[in-house]
Parts: C-alpha cells; structure tokens; sequence
C-alpha cells in the first residue's frame, strides 16, 4: 500500500480477496476478524500519507457494515518501536509476547 494507485479501497475492492473472505468464512460459520498493526516506516509522500488513512477509513467501514471486527494495535504501548527491527515485523523473539495480546484480544471478541 505504498503506491497512490493501490490506496482507493473501494476501486481495489473488486479485485480483492476480501469479498471471498468474508464469504467462505460467513458461509462457514467463521467468525472472520481483522488484525490491525503498527508500522514505523512513514509513507513517502504527503499524498500517500492521506491516501492510506482514506484507504483505512473506507477498510473500517467495510468491516463494520460486513460485521467484522478489527482489532487494532496500532497505538498500543505494549508494542514499542524496539519490537520493530525493520520497522514492519515484529522481532522474531517478541512473537510469543505478541501471541499473548492476540489471544487477550480476541477473547472479548470470540464471546459474542
């Protein structure tokens, strides 16, 4: 999601596995859930930068009118930049750590 032509949800949407997702885990009685995460890398652009948080927001309301939640980690203080190593992943030895807060997560969640 770096290049302005990638960051227009609704014209992606069409070519997206998202739809199929959505469907196949409905279909199935499969609750699916989105993880949200924090990158340290910052894009480009002034323009992408805006592209992604429209891109995001569109990502948001698609989710809440399909009935599917996000989990966002973006913010959360438990998951500091040194997590980070190459600004993207998390570091190999924070994974069973992330797993915790995952699980933690989704337990409110998986409850309704």
């Amino acid at each position: 999601l770096r290049r302005a032509d990638k960051l227009l949800f609704n014209r992606q949407l069409s070519r997206s596995f998202l739809p199929e997702f959505e469907r196949i885990t409905r279909e199935n009685n499969i609750q699916l859930i989105l993880v949200e995460m924090k990158t340290l890398k910052k894009p480009p652009a002034i323009l992408i930068g805006l592209l992604h948080k429209r891109y995001m927001n569109d990502l948001h309301t698609y989710a809440e009118k399909h009935g599917i939640p996000i989990i966002s980690f973006i913010d959360d203080p438990r998951l500091p930049d040194e997590y980070f190593p190459d600004g993207f992943h998390l570091g190999r030895e924070y994974i069973p750590y992330f797993t915790n807060l995952l699980a933690e997560a989704l337990e409110p969640v998986l409850e309704d």
